[in-house]
């Protein structure tokens, strides 16, 4: 440890008060920013709606089962699909 630190490792900062500056914010402007932050990190702008063509129906969707599927055959799956897998 740093001489500095062992200097203050005793110290504690004191907690400062909080207090809401703009009450009207709490109360409905940060549901509406969550909101516009979610649509961003989807790519969708709040103000642009949708077009057809970039929604995807997933009626159309074919089942598989994976269950059943080998190890090879899951991989070549994953990659037919272009599916990033962390």
């Amino acid at each position: 440890m740093e001489a500095r630190q062992q200097a203050l490792h005793q110290c504690e900062r004191e907690k400062r008060k909080y207090e809401k500056q703009n009450n009207e914010y709490w109360g409905s402007g940060i549901v509406e920013s969550h909101e516009k932050r979610m649509h961003s990190r989807d790519g969708a702008s709040a103000s642009e709606p949708e077009s057809e063509a970039s929604v995807v129906n997933t009626t159309e969707v074919p089942t598989t089962n994976y269950e059943k599927m080998t190890v090879k055959q899951l991989v070549q799956e994953i990659k037919s699909l272009n599916l990033q897998v962390k």
